[in-house]
């Protein structure tokens, strides 16, 4: 009876001990709920420890931040777990934001994962060092670097087409998404790192199929992200056991890609000017050497110590990764909207023969004359942006519109929403390229469409991701056209992933105009 007792009494004591801990834990999640409701800012209720997340997790964030702005308008208060969320639909506080108040608001909160290649990729950089890695690497992206580019990308849309055209010819039906991940994959590899990797050529090459498994893994239930967002202590734990954002096995293998690349690079003789080659220029031997200082990562820190190896290696990733998926998934979306949309598909296939004609290669002036096709592509961007929504962390408190932000405060700007706003653009869900004549955009708010973000901080691939897009789809057009088939999805469903994806694919024919 007395062990009996003492195993009742210590038990009892041990669920005394979880529920104590629990409350205060509950209790500590929720002491800022009343942040915006303070200051007469409407949202969604807040659950203790989730915040606004269930809705996000239940419905997925496409339909999460919709619903919020339809319902509370366009300035909404959110909480990311206990963390204040300004949900911000307004384009002119976005261009606050992003470039009014740009340096209160440099920094992304997504850091500290405790994934060194992911935590030290451009995405995640803070401050001076984001500073000093995006000035070495911009030269890569300039319209010149892109002019220099245009034979590599050609000969990329070339198989591509001819990929498609294989299909074709067999009348079959294929997931776009395959094609064009595979396009572009031979692109970045080819134009950022001199690297021919053959991808359209071998489906199951290495370089899709580790790209292909690191986007999935970034989903809204990643074990990693849920924790970085609900409880940071439990990271440590999740890193022993080898549990990172980007699986290891994907990391290790572009890792000892880009240190081979290196390596050939500083004992060989090429002068290529790409992205490989300005990051070996910013590479200080000297400055790697030092040890870093965590107080101090100031931008002339940074540039006194140079690119080091891991820098490198990240920013590699991070464009082997984002020049993959994201353009992959525009191409593939600009093709779906063309079958759905014959008339536009017929008056684009008029335009690209008129200018090209029986040239073999399509250049950066061809490209340049095609306002039709710009058209198109700015229409699917607004129909479906790569990147559902943007986030930044203010650094200090400030004051915009009469809203007290508080250091630390989130500020999410829900690109999907703002584009899909029936005040700005009138029955969003069609597809309508006339929306970007010169005349209709003037009569629009620059901000109401932000498909690769705006200010010092935008997307800095956005015109190589234009670029390669506009000539792989002339190639194709000039030869084939896109048709919706018995498994064309009508109106598209989207996956829970952070970027956007088709649930299902995008799956299309197509007729040969041979």
């Amino acid at each position: 009876m007395d062990r009996f007792s003492d195993l009742f009494g210590n038990s009892g004591a041990t669920v005394m001990l979880v529920v104590t801990v629990t409350a205060v834990y509950v209790y500590y999640t929720t002491l800022d709920f009343g942040y915006f409701k303070k200051q007469g800012i409407p949202g969604p209720r807040p659950w203790p420890i989730f915040g606004n997340m269930l809705a996000a997790f239940r419905k997925g964030r496409i339909a999460s931040d919709m619903d919020d702005v339809r319902r509370y308008g366009k300035i909404v208060g959110t909480f990311t777990g206990r963390k204040p969320t300004l949900l911000i639909a307004d384009p002119e506080l976005a261009k606050a934001v992003m470039v009014k108040e740009f340096s209160n608001f440099v920094n992304r909160p997504m850091f500290g994962s405790g994934d060194k290649v992911f935590d030290n990729t451009l995405m995640a950089l803070r401050d001076g060092k984001w500073k000093f890695v995006r000035q070495s690497l911009a030269p890569s992206f300039s319209a010149a670097k892109l002019k220099q580019m245009t034979k590599r990308v050609n000969d990329a849309a070339k198989q591509f087409t001819d990929n498609l055209l294989a299909e074709g010819r067999q009348q079959k039906s294929f997931e776009m998404r395959q094609f064009t991940g595979d396009f572009t994959m031979d692109v970045i590899a080819s134009t950022a790192f001199g690297l021919q990797v053959n991808s359209q050529k071998e489906r199951d090459n290495p370089f899709v199929v580790h790209a292909w498994q690191a986007f999935q893994a970034i989903r809204i239930s990643n074990p990693v992200l849920l924790s970085m967002i609900f409880c940071p202590i439990l990271l440590p734990f999740f890193n022993f056991f080898g549990k990172t954002m980007i699986p290891q096995s994907s990391t290790r293998f572009f890792a000892s890609v880009v240190r081979e690349a290196l390596k050939q690079r500083s004992a060989g003789d090429d002068r290529s000017v790409d992205l490989l080659q300005l990051m070996i220029n910013a590479h200080k031997e000297e400055g790697s050497k030092m040890t870093p200082d965590a107080e101090d990562e100031s931008y002339e820190k940074c540039r006194e110590m140079g690119l080091t190896e891991d820098l490198m290696i990240s920013q590699a990733v991070i464009f082997f990764l984002s020049g993959y998926d994201t353009t992959a998934s525009m191409l593939a979306f600009l093709a779906y909207n063309l079958a759905l949309n014959p008339d536009c598909q017929d008056r684009l296939i008029r335009e690209i023969d008129d200018i090209v004609k029986d040239s073999d290669t399509i250049d950066h002036d061809m490209i340049s004359q095609m306002t039709y096709l710009d058209m198109c592509v700015q229409e699917t961007l607004r129909m479906y942006p790569p990147i559902i929504r943007m986030v930044r962390i203010a650094k200090n408190d400030i004051v915009l519109n009469d809203i007290v932000i508080r250091k630390d405060t989130r500020i999410a700007i829900p690109i999907y929403a703002i584009h899909h706003d029936p005040e700005v653009w009138p029955d969003p869900d069609k597809f309508d390229p006339e929306r970007f004549t010169p005349e209709e955009k003037a009569k629009r708010h620059p901000f109401s469409h932000i498909p690769f973000g705006m200010g010092p901080r935008n997307c800095i691939g956005m015109r190589l991701a234009l670029h390669e897009s506009m000539i792989a789809m002339s190639h194709a057009l000039r030869r084939a056209k896109f048709v919706v088939c018995e498994q064309t999805q009508i109106p598209l469903k989207f996956s829970r992933r952070a970027l956007l994806a088709a649930e299902k694919g995008i799956w299309l024919k197509l007729e040969l105009r041979e």
